[in-house]
């Protein structure tokens, strides 16, 4: 595994830790100023209106564990795919379950890697193929 790749699951592993204790700060860092996440549902969240989820109380993330995590670089620019489990309530209602997602990921004028976009899909059953 290169140093790149490591530098991208730190990250990807410190974000998840922010999640969970809600540092916005550490968030606010890892994500780009125009990072747009597409959940489950096929809606489009900004990096303003993710922030805004978490400081309102709307999503609340109470467990949440990385699995398999893929980075793949190309030059300033890197995915990283994964799964996790998550035990989540967003506006009362639960969220919990299983989830696939990608991440992309660019490095900036400082050579800062920077979230840019999301998107995750819910595991509609357990079995893998």
């Amino acid at each position: 595994m290169t140093r790149e790749q490591e530098e991208l699951i730190k990250l990807e592993n410190d974000w998840y830790d922010a999640i969970t204790r809600h540092d916005l700060t550490t968030l606010a860092t890892i994500l780009a100023d125009d990072y747009t996440n597409t959940d489950a549902e096929g809606t489009v969240w900004t990096k303003e209106t993710d922030l805004a989820n978490f400081v309102s109380g709307r999503y609340v993330v109470t467990s949440l564990k990385l699995q398999g995590l893929e980075p793949r670089v190309y030059g300033n620019a890197a995915v990283v795919t994964g799964r996790d489990e998550v035990k989540a309530k967003f506006k009362d209602v639960d969220v919990s379950g299983s989830y696939r997602w990608t991440d992309t990921w660019v490095k900036d004028e400082c050579g800062s890697w920077r979230c840019v976009a999301s998107h995750g899909s819910r595991i509609a059953y357990t079995s893998e193929l």
